[in-house]
């Protein structure tokens, strides 16, 4: 006789029934107001916002989005190349290990944009040769 193997069951718990995950906080039963639901829901998404825009895959097709992140990471780029260009007084490399980190997040996001705007520009052409071939 063969003999029967035993399969472990897989606990399939649903995304949204994990604290600090989207969705966690309105689930059945719950007020969705308890404020330590509420932080790590924002935490959640603040550590997935920033995980995005370092590996360089934050993209948006909003312009508004797009000019307010171009504005923000020239904004936190500047003082970190004002300190590499020599312009900044700067008498020892404190100022470079506060904005240092800034300064990269800033690059982040002008790349982000880049990419984003490429995105853009490739697809914009797709869409016109369709609205042609149906006029045709």
């Amino acid at each position: 006789m063969a003999k029967k193997r035993r399969t472990k069951k897989r606990s399939v718990t649903h995304p949204s029934s994990l604290p600090g995950r989207p969705g966690y906080r309105s689930r059945p039963g719950s007020s969705g107001l308890d404020p330590m639901d509420t932080y790590q829901e924002s935490a959640f998404m603040e550590g997935r916002f920033v995980r995005q825009l370092l590996t360089g895959r934050l993209r948006t097709r909003n312009p508004v989005y797009l000019a307010f992140m171009l504005v923000c990471g020239i904004g936190l780029l500047l003082p970190l190349c004002a300190i590499l260009v020599g312009s900044a007084n700067v008498e020892d490399g404190s100022s470079i290990l506060c904005i240092g980190p800034l300064g990269l997040m800033g690059a982040a996001l002008v790349i982000n944009v880049v990419l984003s705007i490429r995105i853009i520009k490739r697809r914009r052409p797709r869409r016109a040769e369709k609205r042609r071939k149906k006029l045709k």
